[in-house]
């Protein structure tokens, strides 16, 4: 396999072949799942169409260099169902990416996950993406709607109510408002717009009838919960690099 990057993520060594296999130095295979998925939420969010690294996704990696050159033996399932599938690619979804598009990803990763809540916000999303992109659409919605109760909500509502009032008491007891009551006090304080609270209302609708009567959601809610917590998402993101500007 011809490598096309050798880089290094968080000062592991990092190797990504043409045929697309990216392996990393680390021995411990739940970290390296970690670290790779890093890197795959990134690409993600850059428009990239790639699914979460899954434990049965990984292999053991021997990297030898002899002039220049790395010879490596990934062994796992999608290894696997690549050769399996080499002769008949049409059966396959694969997505060319640029080199240089790679070491941004790996990069912004890199800065981006020193954070650990932009850490957690990015492989939460990876997840819900991969639900969606094999039809899991329960499994999906619910994680989508994870980021926007805790992480978004949560902290529209914390900022509205700081601005309140600063009583310790008072703002412990608005804290313990349901979700609902949260939604309806941010739509007419206008901190969400009407069409923003209808969406949320009806992402959290679905939820509700997933968690509490088995449901199933519709395709279509799933698909825009996960464009709301995209747009989320970019806000963090875009918010933590503002305050790294002057490390870039």
């Amino acid at each position: 396999m011809k490598r096309v990057i050798t880089e290094t993520y968080k000062n592991r060594p990092l190797v990504v072949s043409k045929d697309g296999y990216i392996a990393i130095g680390e021995n411990n295979k739940w970290k390296a799942q970690e670290l790779l998925n890093e890197i795959m939420s990134v690409l993600l969010l850059r428009g990239i169409p790639v699914n979460m690294i899954r434990e049965i996704d990984l292999g053991e990696v021997k990297l030898t260099e002899t002039g220049g050159t790395f010879t490596w033996s990934p062994v796992s399932s999608r290894a696997l169902l690549y050769d399996l599938f080499a002769d008949h690619l049409v059966l396959m979804r694969r997505v060319s990416i640029s080199e240089e598009n790679i070491r941004k990803a790996i990069k912004l990763a890199e800065l981006l996950t020193s954070n650990d809540r932009i850490k957690t916000l990015l492989l939460l999303y990876l997840e819900a993406y991969t639900h969606f992109q094999n039809t899991e659409y329960k499994q999906s919605l619910i994680i989508g709607w994870v980021i926007l109760e805790d992480f978004y909500i949560k902290d529209l509502w914390t900022s509205h109510i700081s601005k309140i009032t600063s009583d310790k008491h008072r703002l412990s007891k608005l804290e313990s408002w349901t979700i609902d009551q949260r939604l309806e006090t941010l739509n007419i304080s206008h901190v969400l717009t009407d069409k923003e609270f209808a969406l949320l209302m009806s992402i959290k609708g679905a939820r509700n009838e997933v968690v509490h009567e088995g449901g199933t959601p519709s395709r279509e809610i799933v698909e825009e919960c996960l464009k709301f917590v995209s747009r989320v998402i970019q806000e963090y993101i875009g918010k933590y690099i503002g305050t790294k500007f002057s490390e870039l």
